[in-house]
């Protein structure tokens, strides 16, 4: 048995009702609609007939008359403010901008100069580290390496 109440005419009988309450529910958003519609139509009467009864184009016309009188003129009244410039990265070295500017720019340069300032930043922490380190004696001081044995170890 598939009925929802075991007999077939209570089972339409509920059928009914919901049904019923469905067109009930249906008349009234529609009447909604309808009032809602009469509303918005009575104010946009309402706004026309406050604007001089003018469309969109009329009141730019007239706007860009008032604004011709105000500024003298057709035109703008004062020209935009310049761009502001670009501020040079700190962190950045100046060769790292000519780098750039001869692999011809574009996001494989930029992340390649990213990539070589934060090795740097790197270098420059873990030497303080170091230094550190060894004024409090947990590190054995290490012997400077000359400038040839250092750009082979830096990997430069």
């Amino acid at each position: 048995d598939v009925l929802p109440l075991g007999s077939a005419p209570l089972s339409l009988l509920l059928d009914a009702g919901v049904g019923g309450a469905c067109l009930w529910a249906y008349a009234q958003e529609m009447q909604t609609r309808d009032e809602n519609l009469d509303r918005i139509w009575t104010e946009l009467q309402q706004r026309r007939a406050a604007a001089g009864g003018a469309n969109r184009a009329e009141r730019r016309a007239k706007k860009v008359a008032r604004e011709r009188v105000f500024t003298g003129g057709g035109g703008f009244a004062a020209s935009p403010p310049p761009p502001p410039p670009t501020p040079a990265s700190p962190l950045s070295p100046p060769s790292a901008g000519a780098a750039s500017e001869q692999d011809g720019g574009g996001l494989l340069s930029s992340v390649k100069d990213f990539w070589n300032e934060a090795n740097e930043l790197g270098r420059a922490g873990a030497l303080n580290l170091n230094a550190q380190l060894e004024e409090q004696g947990v590190l054995p001081a290490l012997e400077p390496l000359d400038e040839a044995a250092g750009a082979v170890a830096g990997g430069d």
